[in-house]
């Protein structure tokens, strides 16, 4: 019953979880204890298996070409993606700048916190547009660990629920298989509940059989088709 599952969009399927990772809201407004869109913060930590520990922060505007490159990673972002060194992204910094202005979006990154320069901060101290990127000890730029966007839609639907809409999960090759990805999910959702979502819906290619695999560990289950149509 809906009182008993939550819905999920994976691969192009509908999958269905335990009600218990959502408390149920039916209010679509998002808490006033969010962080405001110009904040720059450590949400949470991560500690893996390896014992390397993490922050989940805001992205800022210098994160855009690390996160460019990891959205390249694999076949199929090669395919699609711009190349961050070689390639005009203005278009893609134009996304980030109207992702960050708006309330109902949420761009995170993973910060190594042995590396980072990022400290812990209140919602108001600074603008993620100027926030420092991550450098190792010889100033060089370092890659972040992963990345993922939320997107909190209203909807009337289901007693006005408030739905996040789960996009562009991304860890780098280096930490994958550390269980670094299932964390950052796992945090992802806690945003998602602390904001006040009952329900988290998202899509991953079909022939993204890994990522299946991933999702369904996480306890996700088939339950629909989804379909997309290209506009342009």
């Amino acid at each position: 019953s809906l009182s008993t599952r939550i819905i999920f969009m994976i691969g192009g399927r509908w999958l269905r979880v335990p009600s218990l990772l959502f408390r149920s809201m039916s209010s679509q407004t998002i808490s006033s204890s969010s962080p405001s869109s110009s904040s720059a913060m450590i949400l949470s930590s991560i500690t893996t298996r390896k014992g390397d520990t993490f922050h989940v922060c805001r992205a800022s505007t210098n994160d855009v070409p690390s996160i460019v490159k990891l959205l390249r990673d694999d076949p199929i972002g090669a395919a699609r993606e711009p190349d961050a060194l070689k390639d005009d992204i203005s278009a893609v910094q134009d996304a980030f700048h109207a992702i960050d202005k708006d309330p109902n979006q949420l761009l995170l990154v993973l910060r190594d916190a042995s590396s980072s320069s990022t400290s812990l901060s209140s919602p108001s101290s600074s603008s993620s547009t100027s926030s420092p990127s991550q450098t190792n000890s010889n100033g060089d730029i370092v890659d972040v660990a992963g990345t993922l966007q939320l997107t909190f839609i209203p909807g009337l639907s289901r007693g006005g629920m408030l739905r996040a809409q789960i996009e562009a999960v991304r860890v780098r090759a280096d930490e994958r298989g550390t269980g670094l990805g299932s964390l950052f999910v796992e945090k992802a959702l806690d945003e998602c509940r602390k904001r006040g979502a009952g329900m988290a819906q998202l899509t991953t290619d079909k022939r993204r059989e890994d990522a299946h695999r991933f999702y369904e560990k996480l306890g996700f289950v088939a339950s629909h088709e989804g379909m997309k149509l290209p506009l342009l």
